[in-house]
């Protein structure tokens, strides 16, 4: 495992285990056996109590939900151990897709609308070919594996004479690079997904890597 997911993981379950030592003080407030957390909607860690015993309830809970019957609690060690944890999670996350590109071998280009990240990507096309031809390579210093192959996928064109949307040219192209592309291949994909909606470009982007 990554080393910078491994301390998340340990910092994660080492909040979850202080949630969980902290039910014995809270049987001792509430005057209760046996007390289990409860999640409602989504938020995990609630102490439920009855709204007939809402005298045992400490003054600095914060109170986070109620119906006719309970009323649902969070005390200040859960609150600073829950938000603990979610920072804990949000890092993970970031660390898992570091890790995952970093598997991968890829680099993703992101910036502003005529930014120059398309320029920038033909740019890498043109100097591996250059670099495989025995050509100068206008760089301070260059590192260029042997490919065996260049799949450049660019551009947004329709093809109404075959009958394929925009979209449906951009996924045939990519299965077919898909198909074809090795681990030793150079593969160029400009703005993947751009003729559908946001949510599911990101998808077949993330499919895709």
């Amino acid at each position: 495992m990554y080393p910078a997911m491994k301390r998340c993981l340990d910092e994660i379950e080492a909040g979850e285990k202080q949630l969980n030592d902290l039910r014995t003080d809270i049987c001792k407030v509430l005057k209760l056996i046996n007390f289990k957390y409860v999640t409602v909607a989504g938020q995990k860690y609630l102490i439920e109590v009855p709204n007939s015993n809402l005298r045992l309830v400490p003054t600095d809970w914060l109170k986070i939900s109620s119906t006719k019957q309970v009323s649902r609690f969070r005390s200040p060690q859960i609150i600073k151990l829950c938000n603990q944890i979610d920072q804990q999670k949000e890092l993970m996350i970031g660390h898992a897709a570091d890790a995952w590109f970093a598997f991968l071998k890829c680099m993703i280009v992101t910036g502003p609308n005529m930014g120059g990240k398309s320029t920038y990507v033909r740019q890498i096309a043109l100097l591996a070919i250059m670099a495989h031809i025995g050509s100068y390579v206008p760089a301070e210093s260059a590192a260029i594996p042997l490919l065996d192959a260049i799949y450049v996928r660019m551009g947004s064109d329709d093809a109404l004479a075959q009958g394929k949307s925009t979209f449906m040219v951009e996924m045939s192209e990519t299965s077919e690079i898909l198909s074809s592309a090795t681990s030793r291949s150079l593969v160029i994909l400009d703005e993947l997904g751009r003729g559908t909606s946001t949510n599911d470009g990101t998808a077949v982007a993330y499919a895709t890597l």
